[in-house]
């Protein structure tokens, strides 16, 4: 109210300037007409918007006759505050010295973890392919130690046929062979005549032929199984030295496998802890940014602002169900849809990447359910809030059942944003 008695004072001082270029009666005739006509407004204002509400709107009016003068210019910064915010700068410029330090860091000892995972899948591959050898090989072993055996078996088998046609000689002559031959003299010496000589001379050559076409063939048998066995003695010999090749090299890879894998699990180590470090210092840089962002809000309270420039942070005061900003463009008095100055770049969002809550002709509305009343907005509480174009700040105000604490900013040709429900 008094805004109010204020604000027909000053049209009261306008009206009286006018009338001195008039009569007197004239003047004082328009004077009645202009006042009848102003509270026939501020009627309709009252009767149609929600009273903790109506305050912005006379505001708003009153900003239409009264000049406002900023009460501080934002090129007048106090120095304190300025150098704090310096102060702030300065620390963000080498945290983000650190950041680009730490990223390189990480990316190196990636580089790094992704080169040794290669070199053991490489080590894993060939200590497979070497196991398969290995095992190859041990099969072959065993295969020719079974052939081996055999042969001796055969051998064994061979001398005791040797020995059996021997004792089948000396049961047929009754002569004990010695060395596998019989005199003519021992024969003769044996016999009662001359006939019977040629018949036993007979048979005794017929017998050692025999004797020795079958040792003839034993030996050869012998010869062949003694040469068959060598050869199966060289070619596992080979295969065990090759197995214990194959084993060195297995163990080799191995060793060569469990050095990279220490490596990589300290790379793993080393990257987490790069990481973590990384994590806290852009927690760190986060935090001073939103010191910069509250303290830049706090000397852009008042005076002239460029678009982009922090004005405040998204909050939840006044009437607010949630944190958000409600976000408002006025012609003159009148509320206007803010979205298609925001399409057409006329006004930028003073929100960074926001979720739009609610829209111009949305169902919540400062004039009540079903009025247009500007749209509602959201980041995250405490988000910086950026004016949407160049301008001044003609009004950074309070209101408990209502805006909170919100800004208003003169672009001029008449527009004016409103940033509402701010911390």
């Amino acid at each position: 109210m008094v805004r109010l008695v204020k604000s027909q004072h000053t049209m009261k001082e306008t009206n009286r300037v006018v009338c001195d270029t008039r009569t007197r009666g004239e003047a004082d005739r328009s004077a009645v007409g202009d006042a009848d006509k102003k509270q026939k407004i501020f009627g309709r204002i009252f009767r149609q918007t929600k009273i903790f509400r109506f305050s912005v709107l006379i505001t708003l009016l009153l900003t239409v006759w009264v000049p406002y003068t900023p009460k501080n210019d934002i090129t007048k910064v106090p120095t304190a505050e300025a150098a704090s915010v310096g102060q702030l700068q300065g620390q963000l410029n080498g945290l983000n010295g650190q950041i680009d330090a730490l990223k390189n860091s990480l990316a190196q000892k990636r580089n790094e973890k992704a080169t040794l995972e290669n070199q053991i899948a490489v080590f894993t591959m060939q200590i497979d392919q070497l196991n398969l050898q290995i095992q190859a090989t041990a099969t072959e072993i065993e295969k020719t130690k079974t052939e081996i055996a055999e042969t001796e078996q055969k051998i064994a088998e061979t001398e005791a046929e040797l020995l059996r046609q021997k004792e089948l000689i000396k049961e047929s002559l009754r002569v004990i062979y010695e060395d596998g031959r019989v005199s003519a003299v021992e024969v003769v010496a044996s016999s009662d005549d001359f006939s019977e000589f040629l018949n036993r001379s007979q048979y005794l050559q017929t017998a050692q032929e025999k004797v020795q076409q079958t040792a003839d063939k034993i030996k050869i048998l012998k010869e062949e199984l003694d040469s068959r066995r060598k050869v199966l003695e060289g070619k596992k010999s080979d295969l065990d030295n090759m197995k214990k090749e194959l084993e060195g090299r297995q163990a080799d890879l191995a060793s060569q496998k469990a050095a990279k894998d220490a490596l990589l699990a300290q790379t793993n180590g080393q990257e987490a802890a790069f990481q973590t470090q990384l994590d806290t210092v852009r927690n760190t840089f986060n935090s001073i940014q939103s010191q910069i962002d509250a303290a830049s809000g706090a000397m852009t309270s008042y005076g002239n602002v460029k678009r982009g420039q922090t004005i405040g942070l998204q909050g939840n005061t006044g009437y607010s169900f949630g944190s958000h900003l409600h976000f408002g463009v006025y012609r003159g008095s009148q509320d206007i849809d803010p979205q298609p100055y925001l399409d057409n770049g006329t006004f930028s969002y003073p929100l960074v990447n926001p979720t739009i809550t609610q829209t111009y002709w949305g169902i919540f509305s400062h004039r009540g359910v079903g009025w247009p009343g500007g749209i509602d907005m959201s980041q995250y509480f405490g988000a910086p809030i950026r004016a949407s174009a160049d301008g001044t700040i003609i009004l950074n105000s309070f209101m408990p059942g209502g805006f909170g604490h919100y800004i208003i900013i003169d672009h001029g040709n008449g527009l004016r944003t409103l940033y509402a429900h701010m911390q």
